[in-house]
């Protein structure tokens, strides 16, 4: 009975484990009258490995995704890669460093909009 307890216990303890893949919800402001411009979250992210995955969140449609870098003091120019609904992007990150997440977008309209990514394989912290 004791090995029963045992062996439950740890089943117990890999789902767990299994599950703990955290995924994050970051929002992306876009300011009015955005016309295909790269906007930044506030919130920068810093990969757990050597990626970091994105995918869409509440009102954000196709668009391009990048990653900059943090602090670099160079000059940056992005190289988004696609995104697109039910579909996650695998972008890569140097491990221990920080990026904000950057989307192209539009808002033709005169309020500000906020979207969201979701982020998953990552840290986060508020800018």
């Amino acid at each position: 009975m004791r090995k029963l307890g045992v062996l439950f216990f740890l089943l117990m303890v890999a789902v767990i484990a299994g599950c703990s893949k955290r995924e994050y919800e970051v929002n992306i402001v876009i300011p009015a009258g955005t016309q295909g411009e790269m906007v930044y979250s506030d919130m920068e992210v810093s990969p757990k490995g050597n990626t970091v995955k994105i995918s869409t969140g509440e009102g954000l449609g196709d668009t391009s995704v990048c990653l900059k870098p943090v602090d670099s003091g160079e000059e940056y120019e992005p190289q988004g890669e696609y995104l697109t609904g039910g579909i996650t992007v695998e972008l890569s990150a140097e491990h221990g460093k920080w990026y904000r997440i950057g989307i192209r977008s539009y808002n033709e309209t005169d309020q500000d909009i906020t979207v969201t990514v979701k982020v998953r394989g990552a840290e986060l912290r508020i800018s």
